[in-house]
């Protein structure tokens, strides 16, 4: 890649591609996905294609789940995010049938995931119930207690309305503004005093009867008694309280596929009837202008000096804690070398490390059409986060590189780091199920810090681009062949995949579209890539030369040390300059309010 520069085994910036092995200096996660026509229930009451919202663009309501079993609204995107991907075709016991990539993950009925190929006979999984009582309106079984609630007031105890409000001498009702119960749409519904409710519906000619059975029943009890009882009772005796895994099948055909981004719960329901992983460099773009930066600097400073730690010793308080569904994950508990990182995971959660890792504020142009995002040509503030595994991905990378080349001891030592695990070996696929369970982690922290920080700026996400690098994938090859591409400071950059190419703390980034170039392996830079070493650019930069740099180009930094001094960085926009065969230019990122890691010493 033109970032390219020296790395252990493999230059960072280098793409390789391995037969039926992993090398762990080079590590990686699967990007999970469905085919096409795989349907996903809206809370606006219409069942849709992936291929469909994502073409469509935008952001919209899915159901997603709680690691207790509580079913909740959440806001979600939709991506293609992989071509002529291999598939498996998962059969349920309610004659349902979902294709997928073998890795896709699949919530279990007991809160944790496993990857599709792994899937047995009988296996229960975390099940969506929902139907229609007498009077029309959506109802939806909460997992944890197995009653049925009215999936508006589901959305509401979401929190995705806001705070549930009170009304003087009424009882707090919620009102369908287009008055079609199962439109359960954030922007449908309306919290109302009860007596306000009735009174718009008689002056709009509606049905009182209808009105008064919700009215009566109101926020205490918000069940539909007996239709609910009748549902569970019929659920129970021919169902049960989950759906289970009939078979799983390898499919033949290959396939361009699909999946979500649920940044707040990291899963969503399928119409077939069940919880499912998503997807997951990221920026977030907001709907707000980025002068808004100048105009409110203090509180934009502000939510980055709070709600981001960076550093090895920073973390939040236990009080403070993030929580995250990923902390529940089974697989934690998968090997004896994982148990222990459980708790460093806890700790860490929501965190960064230092180095390049930051959080910053700038504006971001979008400068082409991309139905992808929703977005039309312009100007908007968003934040762009580089964080990674932190703890837990450090030691994983450690022990099992270590591991590699204690199995292959005759490597002449010049390529010793790139030692290698047969993936069909114990200590491959204890490698591979680490790896990705890192990369989840690594997803957990971007969707922590963006939530934390965009809560305190008071600012609305509409849309966002992720990316990994420094990952490995399950590829197919021109000639066909399945191979490990793994990427070492590289983006995946297949046809019409989205990815983030930053510069440094001040100088812009990209968000890119990929052309799928056969000859780079589908890959494109990590970002400007460095000229100078971390201990070069200590001994040779001054702190008033960075700092002369920055102001130039209106940048404010929070931190950081001459070692990310941006002097120590290739020209971004001469990188991007050579690749414009990988990949194409949607948007630039600049850079206004930068967060790093403190300085490490007194330069």
């Amino acid at each position: 890649m033109p970032d390219a520069h020296v790395g252990y085994g493999l230059p960072i910036g280098g793409v390789l591609a391995t037969s039926e092995t992993v090398i762990p200096y080079a590590v990686g996660v699967d990007i999970a996905c469905f085919a096409g026509e795989t349907r996903v229930p809206l809370l606006d009451g219409r069942d849709y294609c992936l291929r469909e919202l994502a073409e469509r663009g935008g952001e919209f309501v899915v159901y997603a789940c709680t690691p207790s079993g509580r079913v909740v609204a959440a806001r979600a995107t939709a991506h293609r995010t992989r071509d002529n991907a291999e598939l498996v075709e998962v059969e349920l016991d309610n004659g349902e049938t979902i294709r997928c990539t073998p890795d896709h993950h699949f919530m279990r009925r007991d809160g944790s995931f496993c990857a599709a190929s792994e899937l047995e006979s009988g296996a229960s999984l975390m099940p969506l119930y929902k139907s229609r009582d007498r009077e029309g309106y959506v109802l939806v079984q909460q997992n944890y207690s197995t009653y049925f609630q009215r999936a508006h007031w589901m959305v509401a105890r979401s929190g995705i309305l806001g705070e549930i409000p009170s009304f003087e001498g009424q009882r707090t009702v919620i009102h369908h503004r287009n008055f079609d119960q199962g439109d359960n749409r954030p922007e449908n519904l309306e919290f109302m005093g009860d007596q306000d409710h009735l009174r718009l519906h008689r002056c709009s000619g509606g049905a009182d009867v209808l009105f008064q059975s919700v009215v009566i029943r109101g926020l205490e009890e918000d069940i539909s008694a007996c239709v609910a009882d009748e549902l569970f009772a019929h659920r129970r005796l021919q169902h049960g309280t989950n759906h289970k895994v009939v078979a799983v099948r390898k499919l033949e055909a290959r396939e361009e596929v699909f999946c979500l981004n649920v940044p707040d719960y990291e899963n969503f329901a399928l119409s077939a009837g069940v919880f499912v992983h998503n997807c997951r460099m990221r920026i977030s773009i907001y709907d707000a202008s980025p002068h808004i930066l100048g105009q409110h600097k203090g509180k934009f400073e502000k939510s980055l000096s709070e709600q981001t730690k960076f550093g090895m010793k920073e973390r939040f308080s236990p009080h403070d804690r993030p929580d995250h569904p990923v902390l529940d994950d089974q697989d934690w508990r998968a090997t004896n070398f994982l148990k222990p990182l459980r708790q460093k995971a806890i700790e860490q959660l929501g965190t960064s490390g230092g180095g390049n890792h930051f959080v910053e504020w700038g504006e971001f142009e979008l400068t082409a059409p991309s139905p992808e995002l929703g977005l039309g040509i312009g100007k908007y503030l968003a934040l762009l986060s580089h964080s990674g595994s932190r703890a837990v991905g450090f030691k994983i990378a450690n022990e099992f590189s270590r591991l590699a080349m204690s199995l292959h001891p005759k490597l002449d030592q010049v390529v010793k780091h790139l030692a290698w695990l047969d993936l069909d070996s114990d200590a491959g696929r204890d490698y591979w199920l680490s790896m990705e369970l890192a990369g989840r982690f690594a997803a957990a922290n971007h969707a922590i810090i963006h939530a934390r920080v965009s809560k305190a700026a008071g600012v609305k996400e509409v849309a966002h681009v992720e990316n990994h690098h420094n990952f490995a994938w399950k590829e197919t090859m021109a000639d066909g062949s399945e191979a490990i591409v793994h990427r070492k400071g590289a983006t995946p950059a297949g046809a019409g995949v989205l990815g983030v190419i930053p510069g440094s703390m001040a100088d812009p980034g990209f968000v890119v579209r990929g052309l799928g170039k056969v000859e780079s392996l589908n890959s494109a830079s990590h970002g400007a890539g460095r000229k100078l070493g971390r201990k070069a650019a200590i001994n040779s930069l001054t702190k008033l030369e960075r700092d002369r740099y920055l102001q130039e180009r209106g940048v404010k930094l929070l931190g950081g040390g001459l070692d990310e001094a941006p002097q120590a960085y290739k020209n971004i926009d001469d990188v991007i300059a050579a690749q414009t065969d990988l990949v194409e230019v949607i948007g630039k990122f600049t850079p206004r309010i930068v967060r790093m890691a403190d300085e490490a010493g007194d330069y």
